[in-house]
């Protein structure tokens, strides 16, 4: 039985990858992406409750409003985090990569990944506080040891808020 079930799409066709594995679901989701497909869905069969369903249509700002929106309520503070790792074989590549320079591609990837997974995340503890959107959104990287590794941690944080309508 699967234990991962992944629901992604293109702009013509939707399929489900089912594996047992996590590594083996995570390595699919990479390559569907880098083929420009979108996950809307991964479902852990052990786990229900931690389903990823795609975020909500809430709003992301680093400004203190949004522009033409006249007047908001504010919720409160709202965070997400994302704690991870490069992986051995990466490590190896980034400690060549840094002995002779340039760009880290796989590096990068795995920022941009932790970045678009964090912002989702940030997305949906708005919605569940009823928001319509996040304004002053800070979004920090930061090295971190675990286990004796070095891993990165990306959060973000920001205040939640509900939009009034004009009147």
């Amino acid at each position: 039985m699967a234990k991962f079930r992944i629901s992604v799409r293109n702009k013509s066709e939707e399929k489900v990858i089912e594996t047992s594995e996590f590594n083996d679901a995570h390595a699919a989701i990479r390559a569907m992406r880098d083929r420009g497909w979108m996950v809307d869905e991964i479902v852990d069969a052990a786990d229900p409750v931690a389903t990823m369903a795609p975020p909500p249509n809430i709003r992301l700002t680093n400004a203190d409003a949004f522009a033409g929106q006249a007047d908001a309520e504010e919720i409160g503070l709202v965070t997400a985090e994302c704690v991870f790792g490069a992986g051995p074989i990466k490590n190896i590549a980034l400690g060549v990569r840094n002995a002779f320079g340039g760009r880290s591609e796989g590096m990068q990837r795995v920022f941009r990944e932790a970045r678009d997974s964090v912002l989702a995340d940030l997305k949906r503890e708005a919605a569940a506080v009823g928001a319509d959107g996040v304004v002053a959104c800070d979004l920090r990287y930061e090295a971190i040891q675990a286990d004796g590794e070095i891993m990165q941690m990306a959060y973000a944080v920001g205040t939640a808020v509900r939009f009034r309508p004009a009147g």
